[in-house]
């Protein structure tokens, strides 16, 4: 098992996507706030008058007009999503001064994306596994 999982239950809850604890924030003293592009404004307020700088991003790559929805219209949504991680990681990466960990975790997940990709070219479309996928908290549900 993982630490990350073996750790989970252990740490704090701040909220969700709309909302956040400033109490619990504030007693993790966070040098930088990562939020999501559709946070609320008032959220993302909230954080920056407790003097802590917040970076809303983006794991998509949006069409004009879509930026700030949840749930958005895309014209190709794995174009979307792969290019928008790329995007997104490398952000992280620039702000928390570890570009280099950032190439590596893009290359390492292209080198797994790949390592899937190629063993489905033997199996049929028709053959493959269905999943569904949802989050906690919102409408959000993705079935592939």
């Amino acid at each position: 098992m993982r630490v990350w999982r073996r750790n989970w239950a252990q740490k704090a809850s701040l909220g969700d996507l709309t909302h956040v604890d400033p109490e619990k924030l504030v007693a993790l003293r966070p040098q930088v706030v990562f939020v999501t592009n559709y946070a609320p404004q008032e959220m993302i307020d909230k954080i920056s008058r407790l003097g802590i700088p917040v970076v809303a991003i983006s794991l998509r790559h949006d069409i004009a007009g879509e930026q700030a929805k949840m749930n958005p219209t895309l014209a190709d949504e794995e174009q979307a999503y792969n290019r928008g991680l790329r995007e997104g990681i490398t952000l992280i990466g620039d702000i928390v001064n570890k570009p280099q960990e950032a190439k590596a975790l893009i290359e390492a997940m292209d080198k797994g994306r790949k390592m899937v990709s190629d063993r489905l070219q033997s199996v049929p479309e028709n053959e493959r596994v269905r999943a569904l996928y949802g989050e906690s908290g919102t409408d959000h549900l993705r079935f592939r």
